[in-house]
């Protein structure tokens, strides 16, 4: 998935999304047309570009203002 995604070559880092009991057990991330799926629970090695998809995902989430204006950009 990686190479179809074009980054093959990219250093592999380790994620770890936690559990809520909220939602599914699986998180899908979207890069470059390729779904990657991690599961949520275990430590997960990824390339970093998967990762900082997650990581800019988390800071609009975190960031009420960020997540409001993508909202409004999004109308």
């Amino acid at each position: 998935m990686a190479r179809m995604a074009g980054c093959e070559k990219d250093p592999r880092v380790t994620v770890f999304i936690p559990m809520t009991g909220k939602t599914a057990d699986v998180v899908s991330v979207g890069l470059n047309g390729v779904t990657f799926y991690i599961r949520r629970g275990e430590p997960v090695s990824v390339p970093k570009a998967v990762a900082e998809v997650l990581y800019n995902c988390q800071i609009i989430f975190d960031d009420p203002n960020v997540l409001a204006a993508a909202r409004k950009t999004a109308k």
